[in-house]
């Protein structure tokens, strides 16, 4: 206690386990307000601050988790300023460009919500996570610092940004739990992190399969109209793909802040929720609730719910041109956001709602709320409780470019990377793929949206004033390959947009692939690799009765140039998977690779630039027919079979699908020493399947 106030540490320590947290809890006993700026929990001063093995920061290698989409998770190196320290502490843009750093040699790195640390290249060593456990009252972060050698740790400390907000005499704040755990396995510290942020936050894993969403603006951008649309429609009632949602993004609204619909859309937009309902599919629609233009109703008519600086001027979010922001603590704004989204939802008729920007709240540290109690994530949260108020308990919320941890027990989903295109180099894909495959951990709390697939070959863009290069489709069939397995190895939303008049067969095709969502994320085996994780275990757990669990295996090529790769059947990729001998099948070649034992090495070929290989590994007893794959979806058989059921001479089964496409399945069969495949191919339509032994 001192200077008018106390500050409570509290320390939690796990029985019998290597976990700690800490928080401190501040009291304000003077007669004024207390302006609090920030609670430090925990601080690790000096080289001798904090080591990891006996090696000092220069000798690190960290995977930092960024507080929201337009950051960059990545794994980097403390010791060396390179391509993935500069993503670390650079935003990228909306479309996945990431700007130069401001000075390009930044010496400290952020993470939030958690980070892993552990001495570089020790793949069996130690590893510490630090993160938050509790993540809604107030914006935090974890700062690690250099010197200016970057050889030893100036300081990490963990800082919750209290944003200025006032105190009042006798009230209390407290910072978020600061969490520590230690273990060989970064997965397993990942995923019990995880597990105790859901448990603290009383939010149960997504219950339903995530929903597959079309949403045209990777196709339109803000100039899909009505006549598009009826366009999409009649095909989609020509050739009903089987979807969830169809999403009609930024393009209907006269002006951000008055939600509206514009003159492109002259029945109205009950009518389009109206159509979209009657082909089989949940209307879905775009919305940025936290903007106003300067020109629209809102802006005009009530300047005092605009959120200002603490000088005065108003807080102006970049996007389209200017935008003012609304401030959720000001009397009348969260009424108005609750009786806008029932107005969507109940009289409109859309059940599936994405809201954009909702950063804006948040992104100004300087930001003046009406509430002077309110920190900026406070803020946040009243707005989105706001929306879920609105949109009731059955509608779909997903939210992008808001915070994570804000939004925790009302978003159903959240956007785990930048803004996409269907071009390999401009901006460059890979930091955009790199944020889905290192935010799977997410799906714990929420379904994660990778954002869109797009697999059009299309070398003219439609004529448009601008965003028409979103309708580009100049992947190499390899690389459209790598974008659908994107979508598989997230295990959440499938997101897609696809001119399906103009798209090519061969292309369509690889959407059976991935629809309906596997709803298992995948593991980054290599996770503290550089540049990216390319090698991506998906552990599957069959849908259909009669088949044990398998692993599907992502390995993939991000260099430009082509690269001979391999998979070894370590641990780590075996999992859970019992036996001593396993079956490798690969995907895209439908040919099965070998028997192999555990620790073995199964080569893959030289995989193409930016290519993909994708292999199943189940356990082989040497005897039994076994069910292989079929060639509908990534799973190969995790989604689509119902039922199998195996005898010595046959193996039967059943397939269920909503795609209008023969199916291939493969089986098994023991000879002998070796192993012989047999296939029996399931029209479109039909269901039943059986494969018999083949002779000899």
């Amino acid at each position: 206690a001192a200077a008018g106030f106390s500050l409570l540490r509290q320390v939690w320590q796990e029985e019998g386990g290597r976990s700690v947290a800490i928080r401190v809890r501040l009291t304000n006993h003077q007669h004024e307000a207390l302006a609090l700026d920030a609670l430090l929990p925990l601080q690790a001063l000096g080289a001798e601050g904090l080591r990891i093995n006996g090696r000092t920061a220069g000798e690190w290698e960290v995977v930092a988790q960024a507080r929201f989409k337009n950051g960059v998770p990545t794994a980097l190196r403390p010791g060396a300023f390179d391509e993935d320290y500069r993503q670390a502490v650079s935003l990228t843009g909306e479309a996945g460009d990431v700007p130069a750093g401001a000075d390009g040699q930044r010496a400290s790195f952020e993470m939030d919500p958690y980070g892993v640390l552990r001495a570089t290249g020790e793949e069996a060593g130690p590893c510490l996570l630090m993160g938050y456990l509790s993540q809604t009252g107030h914006l935090a972060r974890l700062v690690v610092r250099t010197d200016e050698e970057r050889k030893a740790l100036a300081s990490l400390e963990a800082e919750c940004e209290f944003d200025g907000c006032l105190v009042p005499r006798g009230a209390e704040r407290t910072s978020q739990w600061v969490y520590l755990s230690t273990g060989n396995d970064p997965h397993a510290l990942v995923e019990d992190f995880v597990d105790r942020v859901g448990a603290y936050h009383h939010v149960a894993p997504p219950a339903e399969r995530p929903p597959s969403v079309l949403c045209s603006w990777y196709y339109y951008g803000p100039y899909f109209s009505e006549a598009d649309f009826h366009e999409d429609l009649d095909y989609l009632e020509r050739d009903r793909l089987p979807f969830d949602v169809f999403l009609i993004d930024e393009c209907w609204d006269m002006h951000w802040g008055d939600w509206m619909g514009n003159d492109r859309w002259p029945s109205g937009m009950r009518a389009a929720a109206e159509r979209i309902r009657a082909l089989g599919y949940r209307p879905g629609i775009w919305t940025c609730p936290y903007l106003a233009k300067a020109d629209s109703e809102l802006a005009v008519e009530h300047p005092e719910w605009l959120l200002r600086l603490r000088d005065g001027s108003l807080v102006i979010f970049p996007m389209n041109g200017p935008n003012y922001v609304l401030d959720p603590t000001f009397p009348g704004v969260c009424a108005f956001i609750e009786a806008l989204y029932r107005r969507l939802t109940e009289d409109w008729g859309y059940t599936y709602h994405k809201l954009d920007f909702l950063r804006a709240v948040f992104m100004h540290r300087d930001a003046a709320f009406f509430d002077r109690s309110a920190t900026r994530l406070e803020a946040y949260r009243r707005g989105l409780e706001a929306v879920r108020r609105g949109i009731g308990t059955e509608a779909y919320l997903s939210v992008c470019g808001g915070h994570y941890g804000g939004s925790l027990g009302l978003a159903d989903s959240q956007r785990s990377g930048s803004d996409v295109t269907a071009i390999w180099d401009q901006p460059p894909a890979l930091p955009k793929l790199k944020q889905n495959i290192h935010r799977t951990w997410m799906s714990r709390l929420w379904h994660v949206d990778p954002d869109a697939m797009m697999v059009r070959r299309r070398e003219e863009p439609i004529d448009v004033p601008s965003h028409s290069r979103l309708s580009l489709g100049l992947f190499t069939d390899a690389e459209a390959r790598t974008i659908a397995v994107n979508q598989y190895v997230g295990g959440g939303m499938v997101c897609f947009m696809e001119k399906f008049l103009e798209l090519d067969a061969d292309r369509q095709a690889l959407y059976r692939h991935v629809i309906p969502s596997i709803d298992s994320p995948s593991v980054s085996l290599d996770y503290f690799a550089p540049t990216c994780p390319s090698v991506l275990r998906t552990f599957v757990r069959p849908a259909g009765e009669g088949l044990a669990p398998w692993v599907t295996v992502a390995v993939c090529n991000w260099d430009d140039a082509p690269r001979e790769r391999s998979l070894t059947l370590s641990g780590d990729v075996l999992d859970r998977l019992p036996g001593e001998r396993y079956l490798v099948y690969e995907f895209f070649g439908q040919r099965l690779l070998g028997v192999y034992g555990a620790g073995g090495t199964v080569p893959l070929g030289e995989l193409p630039a930016h290519g993909t290989a994708l292999v199943k590994v189940l356990p082989w007893d040497g005897r039994t027919p076994t069910f292989l794959a079929t060639d509908l979806h990534f799973s190969m058989g995790g989604v689509e079979v119902a039922r199998c059921e195996v005898s010595e001479r046959a193996v039967r089964g059943q397939i269920t699908t909503r795609w209008q496409y023969p199916v291939r399945v493969t089986v098994a069969f023991a000879m002998g020493d070796s192993v012989a495949l047999a296939h029996a191919d399931v029209a479109a339509g039909e269901d039943g399947f059986e494969v018999a032994r083949p002779a000899g």
